[in-house]
Protein backbone atom coordinates (compact mmCIF):
# COMPACT_ATOMS: atom_id res chain seq x y z
CA UNK A 1 0.00 0.00 0.00
CA UNK A 2 2.78 2.05 0.78
CA UNK A 3 4.54 2.29 -2.73
CA UNK A 4 1.32 2.50 -4.61
CA UNK A 5 0.27 5.66 -2.50
CA UNK A 6 3.50 7.11 -3.04
CA UNK A 7 4.13 6.03 -6.59
CA UNK A 8 1.07 5.29 -7.68
CA UNK A 9 -0.40 2.39 -10.13
CA UNK A 10 2.33 2.59 -12.57
CA UNK A 11 5.33 3.89 -10.90
CA UNK A 12 6.18 0.41 -8.97
CA UNK A 13 6.88 -2.56 -10.68
CA UNK A 14 6.04 -6.03 -9.51
CA UNK A 15 9.56 -7.12 -8.17
CA UNK A 16 9.51 -3.91 -6.27
CA UNK A 17 6.44 -4.65 -4.85
CA UNK A 18 8.13 -8.34 -3.46
CA UNK A 19 11.03 -6.97 -2.31
CA UNK A 20 9.17 -4.45 -0.30
CA UNK A 21 7.07 -7.18 1.11
CA UNK A 22 10.11 -9.21 1.73
CA UNK A 23 9.86 -12.03 -0.63
CA UNK A 24 10.94 -13.49 -3.83
CA UNK A 25 9.43 -12.11 -6.96
CA UNK A 26 7.98 -15.21 -8.09
CA UNK A 27 6.33 -15.36 -4.67
CA UNK A 28 4.00 -12.47 -5.31
CA UNK A 29 2.94 -14.21 -8.64
CA UNK A 30 1.80 -17.50 -6.43
CA UNK A 31 -1.17 -15.11 -4.68
CA UNK A 32 -1.66 -13.02 -7.57
CA UNK A 33 -2.17 -13.09 -10.87
CA UNK A 34 -1.07 -9.21 -11.90
CA UNK A 35 -0.47 -6.23 -10.87
CA UNK A 36 -3.79 -4.95 -11.59
CA UNK A 37 -5.17 -8.11 -9.25
CA UNK A 38 -2.93 -7.20 -6.39
CA UNK A 39 -3.74 -3.73 -6.60
CA UNK A 40 -7.70 -4.77 -6.96
CA UNK A 41 -7.54 -6.81 -3.87
CA UNK A 42 -5.77 -4.20 -1.80
CA UNK A 43 -8.10 -1.50 -2.95
CA UNK A 44 -11.45 -3.76 -2.44
CA UNK A 45 -9.72 -4.38 1.64
CA UNK A 46 -9.06 -0.95 2.31
CA UNK A 47 -12.87 0.53 0.70
CA UNK A 48 -14.33 -2.76 2.93
CA UNK A 49 -13.23 -1.20 6.16
CA UNK A 50 -14.18 2.12 4.61
CA UNK A 51 -17.59 0.97 4.48
CA UNK A 52 -17.49 -1.04 7.50
CA UNK A 53 -16.59 2.56 9.40
CA UNK A 54 -19.65 4.31 8.04
CA UNK A 55 -22.63 1.86 7.78
CA UNK A 56 -23.17 1.86 11.30
CA UNK A 57 -22.53 5.41 11.83
CA UNK A 58 -25.69 6.07 9.98
CA UNK A 59 -29.19 4.47 11.69
CA UNK A 60 -32.71 4.93 10.08
CA UNK A 61 -34.43 6.81 13.01
CA UNK A 62 -31.83 9.00 14.16
CA UNK A 63 -32.87 13.09 13.04
CA UNK A 64 -30.68 13.59 10.08
CA UNK A 65 -28.53 16.53 11.27
CA UNK A 66 -27.23 13.78 13.73
CA UNK A 67 -26.60 11.04 11.23
CA UNK A 68 -25.09 13.75 8.95
CA UNK A 69 -23.23 14.78 12.08
CA UNK A 70 -22.09 10.58 12.40
CA UNK A 71 -20.79 9.88 9.30
CA UNK A 72 -19.29 12.81 9.04
CA UNK A 73 -16.99 12.09 12.37
CA UNK A 74 -16.76 8.31 10.99
CA UNK A 75 -14.86 10.21 7.70
CA UNK A 76 -12.59 11.78 9.85
CA UNK A 77 -11.80 8.82 12.48
CA UNK A 78 -11.10 6.16 9.31
CA UNK A 79 -8.79 9.07 7.69
CA UNK A 80 -6.70 9.46 10.96
CA UNK A 81 -6.62 6.00 12.22
CA UNK A 82 -6.10 4.53 8.30
CA UNK A 83 -4.16 7.67 6.58
CA UNK A 84 -2.47 4.97 4.49
CA UNK A 85 -5.52 3.64 3.69
CA UNK A 86 -7.26 7.17 2.64
CA UNK A 87 -4.38 8.23 1.00
CA UNK A 88 -4.27 4.65 -1.28
CA UNK A 89 -7.89 4.75 -1.55
CA UNK A 90 -8.20 8.58 -2.72
CA UNK A 91 -4.97 8.29 -5.47
CA UNK A 92 -6.63 5.16 -6.97
CA UNK A 93 -10.56 5.23 -6.99
CA UNK A 94 -10.40 6.26 -10.71
CA UNK A 95 -8.40 4.19 -11.70
CA UNK A 96 -8.38 2.16 -15.46
CA UNK A 97 -7.05 -0.27 -13.63
CA UNK A 98 -10.12 -1.11 -10.97
CA UNK A 99 -12.44 -4.06 -12.03
CA UNK A 100 -15.40 -4.51 -11.76
CA UNK A 101 -16.07 -5.89 -8.08
CA UNK A 102 -13.84 -3.04 -6.64
CA UNK A 103 -16.13 -0.64 -8.73
CA UNK A 104 -18.97 -2.72 -6.72
CA UNK A 105 -17.45 -1.45 -3.36
CA UNK A 106 -16.77 1.87 -4.31
CA UNK A 107 -20.61 2.25 -5.04
CA UNK A 108 -21.17 0.20 -1.45
CA UNK A 109 -19.19 3.07 0.16
CA UNK A 110 -21.51 5.45 -1.39
CA UNK A 111 -24.75 3.95 -0.03
CA UNK A 112 -24.56 5.70 3.36
CA UNK A 113 -23.67 8.74 2.26
CA UNK A 114 -26.55 8.86 -0.59
CA UNK A 115 -29.19 7.42 2.09
CA UNK A 116 -28.27 10.41 4.43
CA UNK A 117 -28.57 13.02 1.65
CA UNK A 118 -31.64 11.23 0.08
CA UNK A 119 -33.78 10.86 3.34
CA UNK A 120 -32.37 15.04 3.79
CA UNK A 121 -33.99 15.70 0.74
CA UNK A 122 -37.42 13.88 1.57
CA UNK A 123 -37.67 15.36 4.66
CA UNK A 124 -37.14 18.99 2.76
CA UNK A 125 -33.74 19.72 5.32
CA UNK A 126 -31.18 19.45 2.59
CA UNK A 127 -31.12 20.75 -0.85
CA UNK A 128 -33.61 19.32 -4.08
CA UNK A 129 -30.14 18.23 -6.19
CA UNK A 130 -29.60 14.85 -7.50
CA UNK A 131 -27.54 12.58 -4.27
CA UNK A 132 -24.00 12.63 -6.98
CA UNK A 133 -23.74 16.64 -6.66
CA UNK A 134 -24.89 16.51 -3.31
CA UNK A 135 -22.45 13.69 -2.30
CA UNK A 136 -19.59 15.33 -4.85
CA UNK A 137 -20.16 18.52 -1.90
CA UNK A 138 -19.80 16.35 1.23
CA UNK A 139 -16.87 14.45 -0.85
CA UNK A 140 -15.01 16.65 -2.14
CA UNK A 141 -14.58 18.67 1.16
CA UNK A 142 -13.67 16.33 3.11
CA UNK A 143 -10.96 14.54 0.84
CA UNK A 144 -9.52 17.81 -0.19
CA UNK A 145 -9.79 19.16 3.81
CA UNK A 146 -7.80 15.94 4.60
CA UNK A 147 -5.36 16.12 2.07
CA UNK A 148 -4.37 19.34 2.58
CA UNK A 149 -3.56 18.30 6.11
CA UNK A 150 -1.71 15.67 5.06
CA UNK A 151 0.10 17.78 3.03
CA UNK A 152 1.15 20.14 6.18
CA UNK A 153 -0.97 23.00 5.52
CA UNK A 154 -2.87 22.89 8.69
CA UNK A 155 -3.66 20.41 11.46
CA UNK A 156 -6.62 18.36 11.46
CA UNK A 157 -7.06 19.03 14.88
CA UNK A 158 -11.11 18.56 15.92
CA UNK A 159 -12.07 22.05 15.89
CA UNK A 160 -11.41 22.20 12.02
CA UNK A 161 -12.85 19.60 11.63
CA UNK A 162 -15.98 20.35 13.08
CA UNK A 163 -15.81 23.75 11.31
CA UNK A 164 -15.14 22.21 7.91
CA UNK A 165 -18.67 20.03 8.80
CA UNK A 166 -20.81 22.81 9.60
CA UNK A 167 -19.82 24.51 6.17
CA UNK A 168 -20.75 21.53 4.65
CA UNK A 169 -23.87 21.01 6.29
CA UNK A 170 -24.97 24.96 5.26
CA UNK A 171 -23.75 23.92 2.01
CA UNK A 172 -26.21 21.44 1.14
CA UNK A 173 -29.21 22.09 3.92
CA UNK A 174 -32.53 23.49 2.35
Amino acid sequence: MALFSERGFRGVAMPELAAHAGIAAATIYRHFDSKEALVNELYRRCKRELVDRLSPATPPGVPLRERFHRLWWALIAFAREQPLAFAFLELHYHGDYLDDASRAVEMEALVPIAAVLEAGRAEGLVKALPPAPLIVTVWGAFVGMTKAARLGYFELSDELCAQVEGTCWDAIRA
